[in-house]
């Protein structure tokens, strides 16, 4: 009797601890009687039929799941790995269980096809740029899916992007050269600025000239604060006009010039402003002839074209470069024989007044140079001049030579 009621209470334990369930308040339970579904229960305590009901728990909090590295070929061509993190709950349990077989398996596989196809149909600048856009796009695929298993995929973040080390490499370039454009610009819009704030100080400083004088001063003074060694002093042009010598150098190599020699030995300023007469045809008459004799061997030297503009200024006439220049072509075109004839049909006078400016021209402190004295010793035959009449004019023009000038600086040659 008393063991009879002893497996009794033992069999009633069995069939309580088999019958009594206790749900947490996360959890559910999925009851099959006899392998039909007869719903749901939970939480807290619940009670079974040992043998003939089985239950399935499932876990209604949400899921964090990590979704492994994947490669992806984006829709430029880049290759590169992705991953994320998928989260979820299940909202239906019988459904989670009925449905799939394994609905966290399920789920994560899913997550994994899908990553890979959303990447695959974008850019790299967009999977850099709008990756909440990305995000979004994964979510509402995934929950579109899962929806009939009883999951709610609640938010799906793209983690990170493993780019190839070439890849990087060139958006760092593109995002060095993007900083430097932008420096540009941004140097660009400080000197424009600048510039019209310069123009202000311009117009204000225009009013007073002083004012720039003391802004010099003080940036002398600013740069002098500094101990340099050597300081550049900028000065106005307009201080060295009164030095400037308009015209051509003085050229060396004759041995009776002397460097103290005053203006009228070297070469006469012009300037080309002036306007000057034309010529009389006796004067270029006279620069033609000697610009024939003074040619030696094609070349036409500076001191032969000094010896010239002498000659002009000894009969009082202003000659400019251009018909300096001018009468040197015509005579280059011209023969010797032409302009001779030319000078034949003068008067003696005349002959004799061009020996004798020719030997002004060539004299220098009452003396002829050897060179000079060649060109006219040449020039007496075709003259049609004797000897003896080339010392007379020469000792006139020596005398000549060392008389008081004019006011105006010229021998008087009448």
């Amino acid at each position: 009797m008393i063991s009879g009621l002893a497996a009794a209470i033992v069999l009633i334990a069995i069939f309580l601890f088999m019958a009594i369930k206790v749900l947490r308040e996360y959890e559910r339970a999925v009851v099959f009687r006899l392998g039909r579904v007869i719903g749901r229960k939970g939480p807290g305590l619940i009670l079974l039929i040992p043998i003939i009901d089985r239950m399935v728990r499932v876990s209604l909090r949400t899921v964090a799941m990590d979704v492994p590295s994947q490669d992806v070929i984006t829709r430029d061509n880049v290759a590169l790995q992705v991953d994320a993190v998928l989260y979820f709950r299940v909202m239906d349990p019988i459904d989670a269980i009925i449905q799939v077989e394994d609905f966290l398996y399920a789920t994560s596989q899913l997550a994994q096809t899908t990553l890979r196809s959303v990447c695959g149909q974008s850019e790299l600048d967009d999977l850099l740029t709008e990756r909440e856009r990305i995000n979004l796009a994964l979510q509402q695929t995934l929950d579109g899916q899962t929806a009939a298993w009883g999951i709610k995929v609640g938010a799906v973040e793209v983690k990170h992007l493993d780019l190839p080390t070439e890849m990087r490499r060139a958006m760092a370039r593109q995002a060095d050269a993007e900083r430097e454009r932008r420096a540009k610009v941004i140097h660009a819009e400080g000197e424009y600025q600048a510039a019209g704030r310069l123009t202000e100080a311009a117009g204000l400083m225009a009013g007073e000239p002083t004012t720039l004088q003391l802004r010099f001063l003080q940036t002398l003074t600013d740069v002098s604060t500094e101990h340099n060694a050597t300081i550049v002093v900028p000065v106005p042009v307009d201080l060295l006009e009164q030095f400037i010598v308009h015209g051509p150098p003085p050229v060396k190599g004759r041995a009776d010039e002397r460097q103290s020699q005053p203006t009228k030995d070297a070469a006469k300023a012009i300037d080309p402003s002036e306007t000057f007469a034309p010529l009389s045809e006796d004067t270029r008459t006279l620069v033609k002839y000697l610009v024939k004799m003074s040619v030696s061997e094609g070349v036409f030297a500076e001191s032969e074209k000094r010896f010239i503009q002498r000659a002009v200024e000894g009969i009082h006439e202003a000659m400019s470069a251009d018909q300096f220049n001018e009468l040197i072509a015509e005579a280059s075109q011209e023969s010797l024989d032409r302009i001779l004839s030319s000078i034949e049909k003068k008067p003696a006078a005349f002959r004799e007044k061009l020996l004798y400016l020719a030997i002004l021209a060539a004299t220098a402190d009452g003396t002829v140079a050897l060179q000079e004295r060649k060109i006219l010793a040449e020039s007496l035959p075709l003259l049609g001049i004797s000897r003896d009449r080339y010392e007379e004019i020469a000792e006139d023009v020596v005398a000549e030579s060392r008389a008081p000038k004019d006011d105006r600086g010229h021998r008087d040659t009448d």
